[in-house]
Parts: structure tokens; sequence; C-alpha cells
């Protein structure tokens, strides 16, 4: 429905979305440091993903698939977002093994919905090899891994920290690419990656800030604290 750059594009939406519903329903807290550089991230990303090859694709369609596309993806931005946010407030009340415990039913049962609908023909069809189903396996693995590291992340920085790692891993692993196996990039497209990284190290220097903000309170609390009870003691 949509070119590839035009999702990625898109894409770049998500790490504001996730902003504004972990400020809404998990008091994340946010200045205006935080925002600026939320917003220079996805700039960033958008640069590159727009100009990631020197000629756009177009898919050529009615308007009404190309509107259609793109509401499905504004919506699975929306989904991700959301789902990254569940997922701090599931940490917020469970450690990390109970949280996996009580998602994965879920995760198990959606993926065998999407997979019956979309994919079961070709499965039926399909000649499992040894070869394949090790594959199979070894993804599965390398999947709970990561599950398992996701939401051990978020338990530890939130889920706004989570999706912006995120697009600073995949700015390495395309500097990777581009440094180790010769890929190559437009060059407004190296310029939108720099961008990223700006807002990057903009978003952690936001962040050590209000750790910083947050112990002086708590320094400050706990100095009145004992004040009070000198005082009491006293009286």
């Amino acid at each position: 429905f949509v070119s590839v750059p035009e999702v990625e594009v898109l894409k770049s939406v998500t790490v504001a979305l996730t902003m504004i519903l972990a400020a809404t329903f998990v008091r994340e807290p946010v200045n205006l440091l935080i925002v600026t550089s939320v917003l220079v991230i996805v700039a960033g990303t958008a640069i590159a993903a727009a100009f990631d090859k020197d000629d756009i694709p177009l898919i050529n369609g009615k308007v009404g698939a190309h509107a259609f596309g793109l509401a499905l993806c504004v919506l699975s931005c929306a989904f991700e977002a959301s789902k990254t946010v569940c997922s701090q407030i599931l940490m917020d009340s469970l450690n990390v093994f109970d949280g996996v415990y009580w998602s994965s039913p879920a995760f198990v049962f959606i993926a065998a919905i999407l997979v019956a609908s979309i994919e079961l023909r070709s499965l039926i069809n399909h000649t499992f090899t040894p070869e394949l189903i090790s594959m199979l396996v070894l993804n599965s693995i390398l999947t709970g891994l990561t599950v398992l590291a996701s939401f051990w992340f978020v338990k530890l920085v939130g889920a706004l920290s989570l999706k912006v790692v995120a697009q600073a891993r995949t700015v390495g692993l395309i500097l990777i690419s581009v440094f180790f196996f010769h890929e190559h990039c437009a060059p407004l497209t190296y310029v939108g990656y720099a961008v990223s990284l700006v807002g990057v190290g903009m978003f952690n220097q936001a962040k050590v800030a209000l750790a910083s903000m947050a112990s002086k309170d708590k320094d400050l609390q706990l100095s009145c604290e004992g004040l009070d009870s000198k005082k009491k003691i006293q009286s």
C-alpha cells in the first residue's frame, strides 16, 4: 500500500508516541530538553528513511489503498508504543520473570491467530527439513532472550529510554554495515543518522540532569525528615 521509505518515516513517530503515553500513564519525568531530543531523533530518523535510496520508489495504486496503508502504519506505531508503555506498567508491579510469565500466553495467542490467518496454507504445504527446524528452534530461543532482555531493560530505565536506545542501535548497525561490509547510503541518509545521534546525546544529558535533580531532592527530603525527628526527640 505504501513504499518502504514511507513506512520507515512513519515508524519514526513511535518514539514520540511512546514519550506521550509514558508521560501520561506512568508519570515519566519529561522536561523541555527531553521533548526536544525526542523530536530531533524523530526528525533525523525521518530524514534518513526518506532519503534511504537515491530514487524513492512510488507505489502505484488507488488513493484509498494508499490511505489504508498509511492508517495501518500509524496504527502499528501506536500499538508498538502502547505495548512498550504497558510493559513498563507491568514491570512496575511485577519482577521481570513474572512479567514474562503472564505476558507469554497473550503473545503466543496473538501470534497463532496471525500466523493461522496469513500463512497457514503455506505452512501446510511447506517441506520442513532438519535444517529449517533447527533454525526455527534457534529463532525461538533468540526471540525469547530478546523478549526477556526488553522487559529487563524497561524495568531498569523505562519505556522511553528503550525506544531511544533502539534508535541508537539502528544507527550503529547502519554504521557497522557501511564501514565493515561496504554498504552505501545516500548523503542525506548520513545526515539523518547524524541528527538522530545528536538527539540521543541530548536525551542522555537530559536523563542525567533529571537523575541528579531527583537525587538532590531525595537528599533534601531525608535531611528535612532528620531535622523533624530531632525536634520531636528534643520536645
